[in-house]
């Protein structure tokens, strides 16, 4: 495999794609830099636009509205335009290991903290992410772990620690889940919100002051059964952070959370022998889930010819956006402020389209169906979402210029499309089809090829781009990729 096509793999794998446009950002850098590259960002930037600003609007006699609705458009916005893609998949795996559902809680603020608290510990060692992430008010509202008082334990938490999030189900006893449920006791909610002034922007006015959440967790110890506890291992009198500092160094969370960060980055299972690999890196480095990252790189079966994991609605939609400069339409339509400012309609419109068509592919991003996440894999792929994919290229084709004139052209998008087909070889309906392959980083097989070149030939494809008529070209490319987004090739990594 040649350096370009391994780099090609990893910015599928740890990345969010964007196909040549990312790959050939990365390839320049050779194999190792670029691998150093992906795996090597940093702390969240302070420049990065503050995610309250999504709660305020242009209209200044309007109130800011704080829901979890607005704050999707961040989340996409950061998908769509991070030059460190894969805190931003990091961040998306935390999404569904440490699951929340709007279903269930609705307190925007408490939202606003889980989702930064995800992105911030994205480069975490485990042990780290999670004794922070317990203490996720969003995590503990949707568990009702502030309930949990000595004397009347309540098991939720307790439960989804060792099922889901940390040594995995079937590892442990009943009584075990109920020591801890103890440990977890005295854990709280402090909610200043309702007190902090009469309308959300006086509210969300002294959080920005303050430099303090309005909603958080505390520990009131007069609640906390400090009686003697035996959790997989763990004996004596202990509370909430020695478990959780126990369990996220335990064998089975190593071997647990090994297999699941395959099965999300690569898919499926692991050979036993490159798991047990794994599980010793992360053993040997206390839980560095970057250095697993790292480590499956050096096994074969990373290397294997193919692509198996069906991506979800939200990758397979970001990679389309970036890899057609759509990350570039985000930032030139997110208008300059601070915090207050709201944000212009133009970037709800781009940030907007894709959350709406990932909902009609069966994935809305803060409704999980359970708290156990969503099934990553072959399930995202159903009649109802293939139909909703074939039709997303709708935003990629052209835009009427002026509005309402019946005059139809070419949006950036599309001509950044153009622009790529014809700085390439196109003598040949093989050599559009196969620039079209490159343009999205994809492997098609020969029966779609076979297909697409003859596509091309019956809408002269060619002959588009042996003239300077971009409106042909992109009508001929628009033809191609909408058929392309049928092909099984196009929704794989």
């Amino acid at each position: 495999m040649q350096a370009r096509d391994r780099v090609g793999v990893l910015v599928r794998r740890f990345g969010l794609g964007g196909g040549a446009r990312e790959v050939d950002r990365y390839a320049s850098m050779g194999y190792e830099k670029a691998l150093d590259a992906l795996l090597g960002f940093g702390p969240v930037p302070s420049q990065d636009f503050p995610m309250i600003r999504c709660a305020y609007k242009m209209e200044p006699e309007e109130d800011a509205e704080p829901g979890f609705y607005r704050f999707i458009g961040h989340h996409i916005h950061h998908l769509l335009t991070s030059p460190d893609p894969v805190r931003e998949k990091l961040a998306l795996f935390y999404l569904d290991h440490f699951a929340v559902t709007a279903n269930d809680v609705e307190h925007g603020l408490a939202w606003y903290h889980h989702l930064e608290m995800l992105r911030m510990v994205a480069g975490m060692k485990f042990p780290q992410v999670l004794e922070l992430m317990i203490l996720s008010p969003a995590l503990v509202l949707q568990l009702n772990a502030e309930q949990n008082r000595r004397g009347n334990p309540n098991e939720n938490l307790g439960r989804e620690l060792l099922e889901l999030y940390s040594v995995g189900i079937g590892t442990y006893s009943e009584e075990e889940v109920r020591d801890a449920a103890r440990a977890l006791t005295g854990l709280i909610i402090t909610d200043d919100t309702w007190g902090s002034g009469t309308t959300y922007k006086e509210r969300l006015g002294r959080m920005i002051k303050e430099q303090r959440p309005l909603i958080g967790v505390g520990f009131v110890p007069v609640f906390h059964d400090d009686g003697e506890k035996n959790v997989v291992g763990l004996k004596g009198k202990f509370g909430w952070q020695e478990l959780a500092r126990h369990l996220a160094n335990h064998p089975l969370t190593a071997k647990h959370m090994c297999g699941k960060l395959w099965d999300f980055f690569v898919g499926g299972t692991p050979p036993s022998r490159d798991l047990d690999h794994l599980v010793s890196t992360y053993t040997k480095t206390g839980g560095d889930v970057r250095a697993v990252l790292r480590a499956m790189t050096t096994l074969d079966s990373f290397w294997a010819p193919g692509r198996a994991r069906v991506l979800s609605p939200i990758e397979w939609t970001i990679s389309i956006g970036r890899a057609f400069g759509q990350d570039e339409d985000a930032r030139q339509t997110l208008n300059p402020g601070g915090p207050t400012d709201g944000i212009q309609e133009p970037w709800w419109q781009v940030v907007g389209a894709i959350h709406y068509h990932c909902v009609q592919q069966g994935m809305e991003l803060y409704r999980p169906p359970s708290v156990a996440g969503w099934d990553w894999g072959p399930g995202w792929v159903s009649t109802s979402s293939m139909v909703h994919r074939s039709r997303y290229g709708l935003a990629f084709s052209f835009n009427e210029e002026p509005k309402g004139s019946g005059q139809w052209h070419p949006g950036g998008t599309m001509r950044r499309f153009v622009q790529f087909v014809a700085g390439r070889p196109r003598a040949t309906d093989d050599d559009i089809v196969r620039s079209v392959e490159a343009y999205f980083d994809l492997e098609l097989p020969d029966e779609t090829l076979l297909a697409l070149s003859g596509l091309s030939k019956e809408i002269n494809a060619v002959a588009a781009f042996g003239t300077t008529n971009v409106q042909w070209q992109a009508g001929c490319l628009n033809r191609l990729f909408e058929a392309l987004r049928s092909a099984p090739a196009f929704h794989v990594v």
